[in-house]
This record gives structure tokens, sequence and C-alpha cells, in this order.
């Protein structure tokens, strides 16, 4: 399934990027590696190891997690980066976080369906 998935992905990555962007002008070896890095550890890795833990982690409690995902990557460049925190990222964290505990607690089932 990761297979698929980063295939996938890449296929889709090279399609768009081919379409939208200029092809780079001068490559050297840094920016190779960087890019293999990249590629295999931050992405095939990580997609790897996050289909091994939904593979031993209740459906619910993965929806939680996969959801809240980009809230703590947005937090975390707040934490570590001092990115500034604007209306824009407080408002997507708070609907982010509104949506997971509606869809994961018996208040969403109480919202009559349209």
């Amino acid at each position: 399934m990761a297979m698929l998935q980063f295939a996938a992905a890449g296929i889709v990555a090279v399609i768009l990027a081919s379409v939208f962007e200029q092809p780079p002008s001068g490559v050297t070896a840094p920016d190779v590696w960087s890019v293999l890095f990249l590629t295999i550890i931050c992405t095939a890795t990580c997609l790897l190891l996050q289909v091994f833990g939904q593979k031993y982690t209740p459906p619910s409690q993965a929806a939680v997690i996969m959801t809240l995902e980009s809230v703590f990557g947005a937090l975390s460049s707040v934490i570590l980066y001092k990115e500034i925190l604007t209306l824009r990222l407080v408002a997507g964290f708070a609907l982010t976080f509104a949506a997971v505990i509606v869809s994961e607690t018996k208040l969403g089932r109480k919202i009559p369906s349209i």
C-alpha cells in the first residue's frame, strides 16, 4: 500500500511540476542529495511507518491523529521556527480541531444530517 501511495504521489508531482514549473537551470550535487534525502527519508520512510502504524491503531484514533497532522505541523513551525501566528492560522487550528471533536464525539451524532 505504501509503495502504491508513494508511486501515485510521485507521478502526480512529476506531471504537475512539468506543467507549472520551469526546469532548474543549475543542479548541484548537494541539490541532488537534498532531493534524495527528502524522497527516501522524509517521504517514503514516513509513509511506510504511517501505513504500518495504522495497521495496529483503531480507526477512530488513526483518524484523529491524521486529521491533527496539519495542526501539529503548523504549531511546530510557530514554536520551533518563530513563524508569525496569524488570524488565518488560528482560524485553521480552531476549525480543524472543532471538526475532529465533532466527528469523534457524541456531539457529532446529535447534529442532524442534511
